[in-house]
């Protein structure tokens, strides 16, 4: 890819109107949150930030690209498959107008869903807050007693990956309206940009920029790994759910939309729990799935593994779309696989 649209630091701006966590307005002025008076006149304006910040992505994007061109080869990723550059002796880089391999991200759909159904419910419907005491929550990331308090209700509303349509569905929706925004454009000569939501370590370096949000997640934090992953901790029902909220929620417009999980490595130590591992991953891809990979390790040992690093040098585990050493990880990035739900079959 070549460029991301961070969705959760869209509806920040929304929040702010156009303010960005510096204080600065580098988003549209989309209105006073505080006005609003109905839960489709937020995603609306949602929408609408979207819209404002990709038109400026893609035109910082075509610089980009323009000059990459100039100055860079990537002769093994050239070789990969790709008939055109065999054909041609031509590196993956140079502009073709017939074929486009480059793609913008969106990210933080999940976040952004959760985040959605708490103001929706909180504020619009059962009116357990005003819009004023949840943005005054989040400017001090939940700080005291009320801000506490606020948190416990947000993170108490519906969560994708427990099989509750209302936010399944909404994401479904954040998807497909978010990719008819990308599609929209057309970046001659390079033509539309692929979209592609392969997760990677974005979700760290994504939520560095983005404050507190309605889901309960606090300022700075990581945002929901990979594409179809739930945040961290708020699946509770069972791998099942989440597979049934990522099939429905599909993503299937986009590229290489991945949904992470963390069974125990308990699973590896019977040929049952093996079979029913083999079972489960069938059954999602039989049913549209399209990407799916897997932690088999146990918490306790990643905790241990973070305190004695010298103990587990050969300790491999999955981000996202890559794998890494664990103990040559941030530690930021180490309590992020840490905190992920471990299931079992």
């Amino acid at each position: 890819g070549v460029a991301a649209c961070n969705l959760a630091a869209m509806l920040h701006l929304v929040l702010h109107n156009g303010v960005d966590v510096n204080g600065k307005r580098t988003g549209l002025e989309t209105g006073d949150p505080r006005r609003f008076k109905s839960f489709d006149e937020l995603y609306e304006a949602l929408m609408k930030q979207h819209e404002f910040i990709t038109h400026r992505i893609f035109w910082l994007a075509a610089i980009a690209r323009k000059e990459q061109a100039k100055y860079v080869r990537l002769p093994f990723l050239s070789t990969m498959g790709i008939q055109r550059c065999m054909d041609l002796g031509q590196d993956l880089l140079v502009p073709d107008p017939d074929s486009c391999m480059f793609g913008i991200s969106d990210r933080a759909i999940i976040d952004v869903a959760d985040s959605l159904i708490a103001v929706k419910k909180l504020v619009f419907d059962e009116k357990k807050l005003t819009m004023d005491e949840l943005l005054q929550a989040l400017d001090s990331n939940f700080a005291g007693e009320r801000g506490e308090e606020i948190r416990r209700l947000c993170l108490a509303q519906p969560k994708f990956g427990n099989d509750i349509d209302e936010v399944d569905l909404l994401a479904r929706k954040i998807s497909e309206d978010s990719y008819k925004i990308i599609r929209s454009y057309d970046n001659s000569p390079f033509r539309k940009y692929m979209v592609a939501r392969e997760g990677l370590a974005w979700h760290y370096f994504g939520g560095l920029g983005v404050g507190a949000l309605p889901n309960g997640r606090k300022a700075f934090e990581p945002l929901n790994d990979g594409s179809l992953s739930p945040m961290r901790g708020t699946d509770k029902k069972g791998p099942t759910a989440v597979l049934r909220s990522a099939l429905k929620a599909g993503f299937k417009e986009a590229h290489a939309s991945v949904l992470n999980q963390k069974f125990s490595a308990e699973i590896l130590r019977s040929k049952e729990s093996i079979e029913k591992l083999v079972a489960y991953t069938n059954a999602f891809m039989a049913n549209g799935g399209s990407h799916i990979q897997y932690n088999l390790v146990d918490t306790n040992e990643l905790k241990d593994a973070k305190i004695h690093p010298e103990r587990h040098r050969d300790l491999v585990v999955r981000i996202g779309g890559f794998s890494a050493y664990f103990t040559q990880l941030s530690p930021d990035i180490q309590d992020d696989v840490i905190n992920r739900s471990e299931h079992m079959l």
